[in-house]
C-alpha cells in the first residue's frame, strides 16, 4: 500500500481512482474545507498550530505535520511503501507515478524521488550543530511533488518526527521545507535526488509539450507571469480539443483529466 500525503484541496477530479490504486490519502486542510473533504472520503487532518501563509515557518510547520501523521500511522502497523508530498496547485497522472514507483524497491532501496527545483545544486548555509556532514551541496525536489522510500523516511526519522522536530530544521538549516528535507537527504544522509523529467510543476515550461508526450507526465500544474505593465501571462499546458473553456477550466486541470479519463460522466 502507498501513502499520499498532501495539503491539496483539488483531489474531487480524480478521487475515485484512489481505492482501485490501493493509495491512502490524507489531505492536510484548514478547518473551513474539512466538512467537503471528509464527505468526499478523504482522510483529513489539520495543521492547527501552523499559521496561514507561504512564510518558511508556515510551511515547514504544515510539513512537519504531515512526516508526524506518516509514523503514526506506520505505527498502528499500516505498511506503507513510500510517502509522497503533492501541492494544492498540482493534478498527478496516478497511473503513470505507479508505474514510475514499481521501477524501485521502497523496503531496501533509499530513494528520493521528485523534479530538480533549481538546475543546479545549492550550497548548505549553515553548517554549524551537523555533524557528520557527507556533504556541502545538494539538490532538491520542488515541493510540487515529492515521493521517498519508506525505508528513506525510516532514517529521517530522527530528523522529522517529534513535536516541532522539522520547523526546528528548517530553521537549522535557514531553509523552506522542500530545500530542507533535499538538505537532510544529500548533505547530511548522504543519499542522491533523482530527478525525473516527466514531474512538471508551476516553475517549469509547461505550455509547450506535445500533444503526444501529455498521457505520459507524471503531474502538471499552472501559473502565471506578471508583466510589467500590469498585466498576466498564464502558464498551463495546451490540450488538444480542449473539453472546457478557459474560463470554465483556467488551470486545465479538468480538460487534463477527461484527455486521461474520457469515459469520466461529467467529460462531455
Amino acid at each position: 500500500m502507498d501513502y499520499w500525503t498532501s495539503t491539496a484541496e483539488e483531489f474531487g477530479t480524480y478521487g475515485a481512482y484512489v481505492q482501485v490504486l490501493h493509495f491512502t490519502f490524507h489531505v492536510f486542510s484548514s478547518l473551513r474545507n474539512c466538512v467537503i473533504l471528509l464527505s468526499s472520503g478523504f482522510k483529513v487532518a489539520t495543521a492547527d498550530g501552523c499559521s496561514v501563509g507561504h512564510c518558511r515557518e508556515c510551511l515547514c510547520c504544515k510539513s512537519g505535520v504531515e512526516y508526524e501523521q506518516f509514523y503514526r500511522e506506520r505505527d498502528r502497523r499500516s505498511h506503507f511503501k513510500w510517502f509522497c508530498h503533492v501541492d494544492d496547485d498540482v493534478y498527478v497522472n496516478i497511473h503513470q507515478l505507479v508505474i514510475l514507483l514499481h521501477k524501485y524497491d521502497p523496503l531496501t532501496e533509499k530513494v528520493y524521488l521528485g523534479r530538480w527545483s533549481l538546475a543546479r545544486t545549492s550550497k548548505l548555509q549553515m553548517r554549524r550543530n551537523i555533524p557528520n556532514l557527507k556533504s556541502n551541496e545538494f539538490a532538491f525536489g520542488t515541493g510540487a511533488l515529492y515521493c521517498i522510500s519508506s525505508c528513506l523516511m525510516t532514517e529521517l526519522e530522527p530528523y522529522f518526527r517529534g513535536s516541532q522536530r522539522f520547523v526546528s530544521m528548517c530553521k537549522l538549516l535557514q531553509y523552506t521545507d522542500d530545500m530542507t528535507v533535499g538538505a537532510t537527504i544529500e548533505s547530511i544522509l548522504g543519499y542522491n535526488f533523482t530527478d525525473v523529467d516527466l514531474i512538471f510543476s508551476e516553475l517549469h515550461a509547461i505550455s509547450h509539450i506535445p500533444a503526444s508526450k501529455l498521457p505520459s507526465l507524471i503531474s502538471i500544474s499552472y501559473g502565471k507571469n506578471t508583466l510589467p505593465g500590469g498585466g498576466e501571462i498564464k502558464r498551463h499546458v495546451s490540450i488538444p480539443q480542449p473539453q472546457f473553456t478557459l474560463d470554465e477550466d483556467p488551470t486545465r486541470f479538468l480538460s487534463f483529466h477527461c484527455l486521461l479519463y474520457s469515459s469520466t460522466s461529467w467529460c462531455r
